[in-house]
């Protein structure tokens, strides 16, 4: 089989704050709080002690122009963001409760990255880094709005069942 030149490792628990562990990391990514380094060896001689600690609590509310409370809205949230290159990134979901609060325990201090889409509204997305102090994020929605177009060929002829995305 092919010989391993780099691995990385994610710990989740539910008390604890995820740790990453990767013998790809730069002592800058470390001190940025990206991961803990390690040696490949280390890694591969299956006695590397991995260490979980119980992290912050983060907060938010998710609201309406209004300011009134979206009850039940499905928060996406990753402490990694999502480029072009890595799309789709461990992200986790929650609901809000009858107030449009959540409530994120045992959360890393890297920078949050948050988003929310409620029936009848545009997505909202925020961050939030907890070095800064604050803990607590609040996601707008607003009225969405009716994009419309049409996607056509070379020829000018109309292309049916188009998938369509928006990246901004």
């Amino acid at each position: 089989h092919p010989r391993l030149s780099w691995a990385a490792i994610r710990l989740r628990h539910p008390d604890y704050a995820d740790a990453v562990y990767s013998t790809d990391l730069t002592k800058e990514m470390e001190s940025m709080g990206l991961g803990r380094s390690v040696r490949f060896e280390e890694m591969a001689s299956l006695k590397l002690v991995q260490v979980l600690e119980k992290g912050i609590e983060i907060s938010g509310r998710v609201v309406n122009e209004e300011g009134k409370p979206q009850p039940g809205a499905k928060v996406l949230y990753a402490d990694r963001k999502a480029d072009r290159y890595r799309p789709y990134l461990p992200m986790r979901s929650l609901p809000t409760d009858a107030q449009g609060r959540f409530f994120l325990p045992h959360q890393t201090t890297r920078t949050h990255y948050f988003a929310v889409q409620v029936m009848g509204y545009a997505p909202a997305i925020a961050e939030l880094d907890p070095e800064t102090g604050s803990r607590t994020v609040q996601l707008v929605v607003s009225k969405g709005r009716v994009l419309t177009g049409e996607v056509i060929d070379h020829e000018g002829l109309p292309v049916p069942n188009a998938s369509i995305s928006f990246d901004d």
